[in-house]
């Protein structure tokens, strides 16, 4: 899968499973979750998102709201090739 398609695609998921639209030019590769306001319950929300669009099984240990899109979407990355 394109990493690009993917980074968009999360893009789209974070506004949908938060009821939330953001500025996407505000939701950057570097910037922490929660700096966008996202708290644990939300990330819970995408990664269950995640998990039903892309069929993967994440382990609760592995996100944050501390980690970025970039990481998100390395970590996404890493399973599909698993």
């Amino acid at each position: 899968m394109d990493k690009q398609y993917l980074r968009n695609r999360i893009i789209e998921i974070i506004v949908v499973a938060c009821y939330a639209e953001p500025d996407t030019a505000d939701i950057r590769d570097e910037l922490p979750f929660k700096d966008l306001g996202l708290d644990s319950l939300d990330m819970v929300l995408i990664i269950m998102s995640l998990e039903d669009e892309f069929k993967l099984v994440f382990d609760n240990r592995e996100y944050s709201n501390e980690m970025t899109l970039g990481e998100l979407v390395d970590l996404v990355l890493r399973k599909m090739s698993l």
